[in-house]
């Protein structure tokens, strides 16, 4: 009798957590007045990317943040939460459950594409207004969380703060650009406070601006970010658009 009530317990206790599971996006818009996005390229990226992120039964919170002067603190924030509809076959006579259950997995896609929409909208429609790019300092809020998480970084990925400004540093190979990283890693843990492993974190770096050819820094942006977030045990992948 014991092993049937133990086998129910871990039953509901599993259909409990399936039920409460939920994602974590967090999104870095840079607001530098340096970078110019393409509203349209940014727009098509993003439905896309989230038509996939939230496929699925799970719900989600994706918290949308700004790569500006004060990156690091901990108000810069707003949240978009994602709770897909429960079905519930109990209200319905078992004649109609197939055709109630079609109609609810209709009604939760058009719920999924409002709720991009408007996350989409909220994106495209900040207004560039920061004159330092503090991506370095994003490392803040990441070591703070309590679950892993995807991130998505909209940005041209040039640090220019007092940590680091990469627009001023003279680059001619691959080991100078490493030994610019780990100082820059140096200073940032020494005026905060960091997580040694950030390992349940993954980083997509959406690159949405045209990068100039004559600029060299760009030929060497993936192996400085790569270093600098790879120390701390993140994945990180970059994309352009």
């Amino acid at each position: 009798m014991k092993n049937i009530f133990f086998t129910i317990f871990l039953f509901f206790a599993f259909q409990l957590s399936k039920a409460q599971s939920k994602n974590y996006l967090s999104i870095y818009v840079d607001q530098s007045t340096s970078v110019t996005i393409d509203k349209k390229k940014i727009t098509k990226y993003l439905r896309r990317y989230m038509v996939g992120y939230l496929d699925g039964e799970n719900s989600a919170t994706v918290e949308v943040k700004l790569i500006f002067e004060n990156t690091a603190s901990m108000t810069n924030s707003t949240l978009f939460e994602f709770n897909v509809p429960q079905f519930q076959p109990e209200l319905y006579s078992e004649e109609k459950r197939g055709v109630q259950r079609k109609l609810h997995k209709s009604q939760v896609q058009q719920y999924k594409l409002v709720f991009i929409t408007k996350l989409v909208n909220f994106i495209t429609h900040l207004k560039g207004t920061a004159k330092s790019t503090e991506i370095l300092e994003m490392l803040v809020p990441l070591s703070r969380l309590k679950h892993s998480s995807t991130v998505l970084v909209i940005s041209d990925m040039i640090q220019e703060s007092a940590i680091a400004n990469l627009a001023k540093e003279k680059i001619e190979n691959e080991a100078q650009i490493i030994a610019v990283a780990h100082k820059n890693i140096k200073t940032l843990k020494q005026k905060y406070v960091l997580s040694d492993s950030l390992k349940d974190t993954s980083i997509i770096c959406v690159v949405p601006v045209a990068q100039s050819s004559k600029n060299v820094l760009y030929g060497f942006l993936q192996t400085y970010w790569a270093t600098v977030y790879t120390s701390f045990g993140i994945t990180v992948k970059f994309q352009k658009i």
